[in-house]
């Protein structure tokens, strides 16, 4: 069996060690356990800091693209997916698997030839299981629902819960799986052509896991697979903010593409409401700061600006 595992870098010289130590005893593992040919591709999105020296010092036998400018996390993985023909794990670099994590995952293909693609359990650092390492697919209630945190702290409720589906912790099939560590079948990437690129980050793992059950393929959740997962974004606060508002305008792209013009418009406008109910909550509360991130929400609902305004 062939596999290519991906790393896709940007300012990622803090969380590498762990996560290719990690690795490296898990690449073990699996070979130890069953016939295996793995390649190991690192892809730098134009980092700053010294994640490449890092990636070249810690797994001297990894292949390392070196990219000009941060072209995105799709586009990254795309590139690197075209250099070998195995199998891939799309892996974080601030995803730290347990040691039997790859051989439990590529067991579970074995088991289902019908799995388009296996995730694990993420754990959080403080040891509790992240519920979404499985999804269902997004609806606007879901993402009122998410928007509001109800979704996660009420996630067994009727109407309230049922988007978060990664505390039950039972092997089975599930709509969306996270692309934290994202193990994926060679056939199942080929025939849907990959990541869509216009994701240029977030979205694109929900896409991916949608577009392969139209095509009669099944994802699933294999939580006795562990990896502990970082998560969340770094650095200053408008880093923070900016990527938050991607995020959004990744979910506005799903709804758009899988469930229409309308859908996507509706979305907006949800969003829209949600923000100005925080703006007026935060502005009672006299905190500028949550002010501005809602003022830049409400801008991006407006006009679609990706521009923080953050100063």
């Amino acid at each position: 069996m062939k596999l290519t595992v991906i790393i896709v870098t940007h300012n990622n010289a803090h969380t590498l060690p762990t996560c290719l130590t990690s690795l490296q005893r898990a690449m073990d593992d699996a070979r130890a356990r069953m016939p295996l040919q793995i390649t190991v591709i690192v892809v730098d999105n134009a980092s700053h800091d010294r994640s490449v020296e890092v990636a070249h010092s810690l797994m001297e036998d990894a292949h390392i693209l070196l990219l000009s400018e941060n072209r995105g996390f799709s586009r990254a993985v795309n590139l690197a997916a075209a250099q070998d023909q195995g199998h891939l794990w799309l892996l974080n670099p601030d995803a730290f698997p347990a040691e039997d994590a790859l051989f439990t995952l590529l067991h579970t293909f074995r088991e289902y030839p019908d799995v388009a693609a296996v995730g694990p359990a993420l754990i959080r650092p403080d040891g509790v299981i992240a519920p979404e390492g499985a999804r269902a697919f997004p609806t606007l209630w879901h993402e009122v629902m998410d928007k509001t945190g109800l979704a996660f702290r009420r996630a067994g409720w009727p109407l309230i819960g049922g988007y978060y589906l990664g505390e039950e912790l039972t092997p089975r099939p599930v709509p969306v799986l996270s692309g934290a560590a994202l193990l994926v079948r060679r056939e199942a990437w080929d025939a849907v052509g990959g990541l869509d690129e216009t994701f240029w980050l977030y979205g694109e793992d929900t896409d991916l896991c949608t577009r392969f059950g139209r095509q009669g393929w099944r994802c699933f959740y294999q939580p006795r697979a562990r990896v502990i997962h970082l998560g969340g974004a770094s650095g200053r606060e408008e880093n923070r903010l900016m990527l938050g508002l991607v995020a959004l305008e990744s979910m506005r792209r799903y709804f758009h593409i899988h469930r229409g013009r309308r859908a996507a418009i509706l979305y907006r406008v949800l969003m829209m409401l949600l923000a100005a109910g925080k703006w007026g909550y935060w502005i009672l509360r006299g905190d500028p700061a949550h002010v501005r991130v809602q003022q830049a929400i409400m801008r991006w609902a407006r006009t679609g600006e990706m521009n923080s305004g953050v100063r």
